[in-house]
């Protein structure tokens, strides 16, 4: 049957999986109840009974955070204060998931003591100050009551002395040397010098099969957790994407705490194969509706811009019209003036031309009679 449920394996492969399940089942009664973390510390408490114990600690952190935004959510209509609630749960819950789900489990409760401490030190004095405006009191609570759970966690299972004050100092150093920026939550791990922080030093193979054979114990328990939240967190990576596209110059962040968070939700494809297809069902339904909005709208808009381009085009036409009527008006008036005036000036040219003609009638009338007086005037003088 494993054969067949991983029909791409190489020969090679099955023979090291096979081999490593078989020394995994005959070292069992080998296998060190705690992990070698907690054998330097001198816990009493197994690695399984500190597994669960840590685990729990981690949905309470989840249900704190959730609840704490949540009440933000229920309590506030400004579009910023909501935005930031839905930022803080989407990108905390994750990071706790994330610490308190680690292999050795003095580590994931140490990465979880840190993360409570960074997240309290941020909305107490560093970045997030004033986040959540009015309703910042409620943010501040809660982180400080997850920081003193993860305190009291550490004193109820560590032996002795373990935390001393030197302890608890070096801790808060660590945080205040690795500070939240925003509500974004960024951060570096805790768990590689969490034993440095302890005074722990050393290691063990023991310890290193015992790790991985409650790794393969836990992996129900592990993916219980990580599906208690993880519809959630698509659900809220999603409304933080329409939030950055509509009102964000930036989407790039959103989309990565997306990306991780489907990223989890891989893990769980080969169990939960129907989960997977009717999310991919819902997306695509989604998707499909977003985009008959988007035609829709776009339709709508070219309508009315070339209702606007027809009109403005019919208001052109008729004021050209106008223009070109009041011109020809105008030039009718200018050639009837003109030709008005050639009327009358050929009136005044002809009556001055008759005026001239009669003067001439007249100058040559009066030389023919001067003439003919003169030659009367001549031949009488003759004849005498």
């Amino acid at each position: 049957m494993i054969r067949n449920a991983f029909p791409h394996a190489r020969t090679g492969m099955e023979r090291w999986a096979w081999t490593g399940l078989t020394l995994l089942m005959f070292g069992c009664a080998h296998v060190p109840t705690q992990t070698g973390a907690m054998q330097r510390a001198g816990m009493e408490i197994s690695a399984d009974a500190l597994h669960v114990q840590v685990v729990e600690l981690g949905r309470r952190f989840s249900g704190t955070i959730e609840t704490a935004a949540d009440e933000i959510l229920a309590g506030t209509e400004d579009p910023q204060i909501r935005y930031d609630a839905l930022l803080w749960k989407a990108y905390a819950i994750p990071l706790v998931q994330e610490a308190a789900l680690r292999t050795d489990p003095v580590l994931a409760a140490g990465d979880l003591w840190a993360f409570s401490i960074q997240q309290r030190a941020f909305f107490a004095s560093g970045a997030g100050g004033d986040a959540f405006g009015p309703s910042h009191g409620v943010a501040l609570a809660a982180a400080e009551r997850m920081e003193r759970e993860a305190l009291h966690f550490m004193h109820a299972n560590a032996p002795g002395d373990t935390l001393r004050t030197r302890t608890i100092e070096r801790m808060d150093a660590w945080a205040a040397a690795h500070p939240f920026q925003s509500l974004r939550f960024t951060r570096e791990s805790a768990a590689a010098e969490f034993e440095e922080l302890l005074g722990l030093s050393g290691g063990s193979l023991g310890a290193t099969v015992g790790d991985m054979n409650r790794t393969v114990a836990g992996m129900y328990d592990r993916l219980g957790y990580m599906n208690e939240s993880m519809l959630k967190q698509v659900r809220w990576n999603t409304a933080l994407m329409v939030a950055d596209a509509t009102e964000s110059p930036t989407i790039r962040p959103t989309l990565s705490a997306t990306n991780r968070a489907l990223e989890r939700l891989g893990t769980l494809a080969e169990t939960t194969p129907g989960l997977l297809d009717s999310m991919g069902a819902a997306a695509i339904i989604t998707l499909r509706e977003e985009r008959m909005a988007a035609i829709e709208a776009l339709s709508a808009e070219r309508t009315a811009v070339m209702k606007g381009v027809s009109e403005e085009r019919l208001a052109v036409i008729a004021a050209v019209r106008d223009e070109r009527l009041a011109i020809l008006a105008a030039a009718d008036a200018v050639a009837a003036r003109a030709i008005e005036q050639t009327e009358r000036a050929a009136r005044r040219l002809m009556w001055l031309g008759a005026a001239l003609i009669a003067l001439l009638a007249i100058g040559a009338w009066v030389l023919v009679l001067s003439a003919r007086r003169l030659w009367r005037v001549a031949g009488g003088a003759a004849a005498a």
